[in-house]
């Protein structure tokens, strides 16, 4: 057996993981009604949007959500820009049943994996510096029913599941 053979089970075996990891992280989002990646709640600037929460009153929270929106939309862009690439890696290995430049699709899915962790580790320090900003001022100020339904509730435990099995799942792919 040659190397190809030897890794193919284990890379099957990522796959299986990351595709279940996937699934899971759909479920959770589905049941708690918590999505991270919605480009439409990150750059909503409503005053009820628990995503936008201390964006006014605390300056590490604006430039993490400023950063979160940065990542966010550059981490879409390289997943289009991946998904084309295959789709083109693919038609071309069915013409001339070769690739003729791995090296594009290498370079754009890394570039997309890591911004898709690097969006996730950011999402997790912002809910992290919002939860504690939340703690230290709800007994002082009368919030909004979403913002404060958010954060009286399980989302946020939710969230941090959901970002740290999502970093999970990228590093598996």
């Amino acid at each position: 057996m040659g190397l190809v053979e030897n890794w193919f089970p284990f890379i099957w075996l990522l796959l299986l993981g990351s595709g279940s990891l996937s699934v899971y992280t759909f479920y959770l989002r589905r049941k708690f009604h918590y999505n991270p990646y919605s480009l439409k709640k990150a750059f909503s600037n409503s005053p009820t949007n628990p995503f936008q929460f201390g964006k006014q009153s605390n300056s590490k929270i604006r430039q993490l959500i400023t950063w979160s929106k940065v990542t966010l939309l550059l981490f879409v862009i390289t997943d289009i820009a991946t998904f084309v690439l295959l789709i083109m890696t693919i038609t071309d290995v069915i013409s001339n049943n070769s690739i003729d430049n791995p090296w594009s699709i290498i370079i754009v899915s890394s570039f997309a994996v890591g911004l898709g962790i690097l969006f996730n580790v950011i999402a997790q320090k912002k809910m992290t510096l919002q939860i504690k900003h939340y703690q230290q001022i709800k007994n002082k100020v009368t919030f909004a029913m979403p913002i404060q339904s958010f954060f009286d509730s399980q989302a946020p435990s939710v969230g941090f599941r959901i970002l740290s099995l999502s970093i999970i799942n990228l590093v598996c792919l």
